[in-house]
């Protein structure tokens, strides 16, 4: 194996949440009578959620009502984990790759995880409700602390995301990045690796 310790972002890594996230934050919009074009959101959600906040000059109201929809389980689910996702946690996990998650999502990203079969695959993990060692991407705060509570050697360690803020956090604690560029999209990278799907990630972490 490449590596064997993975930190995963959970959206648009794990998960291919971004179309829940679109819908939540179409339908805030909408109960305030506002419309975008729903392409710049996309575009503006995939670099950071702050962008999109930008982008709409989201007021304190817009966000609580966006953050309403999108912790509701029941308002357009989350989809199930990209395809392939559940074998290559599967065999990397028996191959005796221990995997984590750091995800700006609170615990209901454990939920979706649970229901799709793929937790019992993962050690530990670090989401938004954990207050005490949550620090936000890409800040190393948050994975300098899954690499010290459980022992991971930072050069066998790897944070896979499809951001530059994920892949960036992790090199800042001394792991190395793999970025998941999915829709060949994203410019110029720090990570180590670039991977456009997950049978690509499957051939890296098999090497």
């Amino acid at each position: 194996m490449l590596y064997r310790n993975l930190i995963w972002d959970f959206d648009g890594t794990l998960f291919d949440s971004y179309p829940h996230i679109h819908a939540s934050y179409m339908q805030a919009l909408a109960d305030f009578g506002r419309t975008v074009d729903p392409d710049i959101l996309m575009a503006k959600l995939k670099i950071h959620f702050g962008e999109a906040h930008k982008y709409l000059e989201a007021s304190d109201e817009l966000r609580a009502r966006f953050s309403y929809y999108e912790h509701n389980i029941d308002f357009a689910p989350i989809a199930e984990p990209y395809d392939g996702m559940k074998e290559l946690l599967r065999d990397t996990h028996a191959a005796g790759v221990r995997h984590f998650v750091f995800t700006h999502r609170n615990d209901l990203a454990l939920t979706y995880m649970e229901r799709a079969g793929i937790l019992q695959y993962f050690d530990g993990w670090v989401t938004s409700d954990d207050k005490e060692h949550f620090a936000a991407k890409p800040s190393p705060k948050s994975i300098s602390y899954i690499m010290e509570h459980w022992g991971i050697d930072p050069d066998d360690c790897a944070m896979i995301g499809d951001r530059e803020i994920d892949v960036g956090s992790g090199i800042a604690a001394g792991a190395k990045g793999i970025l998941f560029d999915e829709f060949h999209n994203l410019g110029e990278t720090a990570a180590q690796h670039r991977v456009y799907s997950i049978a690509q990630l499957r051939e890296l972490l098999f090497e």
